[in-house]
C-alpha cells in the first residue's frame, strides 16, 4: 500500500493536466468578455499569469509539500476563488460566468 506522501503526489499529478486545460479554456471565455470592456493592463497580466503559470505552480507546491494531498485541496480552493474573481471581473456576464463556475 503506497504511503500518504506518494498518494498525495499522485493526486497532484492527476489534477495537473485537467487544471491546465481548464485554465486555458477559461482564458478564452474571459478574454471574449474582457475585450468588450475597458480593462487595465494589470488585469490582463493577472489573467495571463493565472492561465499560464498557476497550473505548474500549483503542481510544484503540491509535490514539494509535506502533505501533498492537503496542499492540493488548498490549490483547489484557490482555483475556486480565482474563478469567482474572474466571474466578478466580467461583471457576472451570464454565459461565460456560468461556464467558468
Amino acid at each position: 500500500m503506497p504511503d500518504v506522501l506518494t498518494r498525495g503526489r499522485n493526486f497532484a499529478r492527476r489534477l495537473w493536466l485537467p487544471r491546465a486545460i481548464g485554465l486555458l479554456l477559461s482564458l478564452s471565455c474571459i478574454v471574449s468578455v474582457q475585450l468588450t470592456q475597458p480593462v487595465s493592463i494589470g488585469l490582463w497580466i493577472l489573467l495571463l499569469a493565472n492561465a499560464l503559470l498557476w497550473s505548474p505552480l500549483a503542481y510544484w507546491r503540491a509535490v514539494r509539500a509535506r502533505d501533498p494531498y492537503r496542499t492540493e485541496l488548498g490549490n483547489l480552493l484557490l482555483d475556486c476563488g480565482s474563478a469567482g474573481f474572474w466571474a466578478a471581473s466580467m461583471g457576472f456576464n451570464l454565459l461565460p460566468s456560468a461556464t467558468l463556475l
